[in-house]
C-alpha cells in the first residue's frame, strides 16, 4: 500500500479575499493620484496660458476619470473654450468669415504636462505607497 501525504493549508479564502481588498485599494490609489497629478497640470497650465479675458484660464479643469478593467484615466483639458485648440496648437487657414490666419502655436496643456511629469509621477507613487504601508 502507497503512503499517502495529504497537506491542508488554512486560510486562503482569507488570503484571497485581502488580496481582492489591496487590489481595489491600489486601483483607487492609483486614480487618487492621477487626479492630484491632472491638478499639477491644471494649476501649471492655468499659470502658463495667455491671458487676455481668463475666461481660457478659468475653464482648464479636469474633465473625467475612471477606472475600468484595471486602467485609470485623468483627463485635463477645456471643453467650452473654441479658441483653447488654436492656442494649443497653432492655426493655419480661414476662419468662418473667409480671414485667412497663421497663428502660431502657444501651448499650455502639454508642456504642462511635459514639465510636471516627474511630480505626476511622484503624486501616484505617494498614494501606491500608502496603501502597501497599511497592508505591510
Amino acid at each position: 500500500m502507497a503512503d499517502v501525504l495529504k497537506i491542508e493549508i488554512k486560510g486562503v479564502k482569507e488570503l484571497q479575499a485581502k488580496f481582492k481588498q489591496i487590489d481595489s485599494e491600489l486601483q483607487m490609489a492609483v486614480l487618487e493620484g492621477l487626479k492630484a497629478g491632472g491638478q499639477i497640470v491644471v494649476n501649471t497650465a492655468k499659470g502658463r496660458v495667455s491671458v487676455k479675458t481668463g475666461n481660457l484660464q478659468s475653464k482648464i479643469m479636469e474633465q473625467s476619470s475612471f477606472i475600468q478593467n484595471a486602467e485609470a484615466r485623468v483627463t485635463v483639458g477645456v471643453k467650452t473654450v473654441p479658441y483653447a485648440a488654436r492656442l494649443e496648437f497653432g492655426y493655419t487657414g480661414p476662419d468662418s468669415l473667409g480671414r485667412t490666419f497663421h497663428q502660431k502655436a502657444r501651448p499650455y496643456l502639454r508642456n504642462s504636462l511635459d514639465e510636471k511629469d516627474k511630480e505626476i509621477l511622484a503624486a501616484v507613487e505617494s498614494k501606491i505607497e500608502s496603501v502597501i504601508r497599511r497592508h505591510t
